[in-house]
């Protein structure tokens, strides 16, 4: 069984701290969601996995079955004279937001990755763009790939039935559950889970 293990991560942006130590595995046929509000953080979980250099890594390791992901990074990037700035540039120029989406999915139906991570797939979706775009996400489920599904909202999930939902609030995971969890964000907001949180530290 493969892993995608992220360990005691803390990632700054500017000098300013947005994760404070996230340990999260996403194991081969799983599908984790993360939400949070807006700014606890969950952008920047997926572009520092993918080694985005605006996101500076203070501590801790990105694995993939035991391999370190962003040293390895680093290591192929220097080997073929790819600069930094090559993984700031926009792909899918020139499409709508909904066909940036589906050809998101249809690279990732390609690509056959052992591990995904969509960040945000929903956003800017009409409803019938987000039923194509979750049977796409969902058709790639097996058990052989594992997948980390950022979102604000819970209506993604009612199509993509994730196993594990993560909580992100003030770049800290805070609360794990499942898919109910999602419901219960959506009809309480995440103000009951920052509550809740710094109820004991008044």
């Amino acid at each position: 069984m493969s892993s995608l293990e992220v360990k005691d991560l803390v990632v700054s942006v500017e000098g300013k701290t947005i994760l404070n130590g996230i340990d999260l595995v996403v194991e081969s046929g799983s599908v984790h969601a993360i939400m949070g509000p807006n700014g606890s953080g969950k952008s920047t979980l997926s572009l520092a996995i993918m080694g985005h250099p605006k996101y500076k890594i203070e501590r801790g390791h990105v694995l993939l079955d035991g391999i370190d992901l962003l040293k390895l990074l680093a290591e192929k990037m220097k080997l073929l004279g790819v600069d930094d700035s090559f993984i700031t540039r926009s792909v899918n120029d020139g499409f709508s937001g909904g066909e940036k989406k589906r050809l998101e999915i249809l690279q990732m139906h390609m690509f056959q990755p052992r591990f995904a991570i969509l960040d945000e797939t929903d956003s800017g979706l009409d409803i019938d763009a987000l039923k194509v775009v979750a049977e796409g996400i969902d058709a790639m489920r097996s058990p052989d790939v594992g997948m980390l599904l950022i979102t604000h909202y819970e209506r993604i999930l009612r199509y993509v039935h994730p196993d594990f939902v993560h909580v992100l609030v003030d770049g800290r995971i805070v609360r794990t559950g499942g898919p109910e969890l999602a419901a219960e964000l959506e009809s309480k907001g995440y103000e009951f889970v920052r509550e809740a949180l710094y109820a004991g530290r008044a």
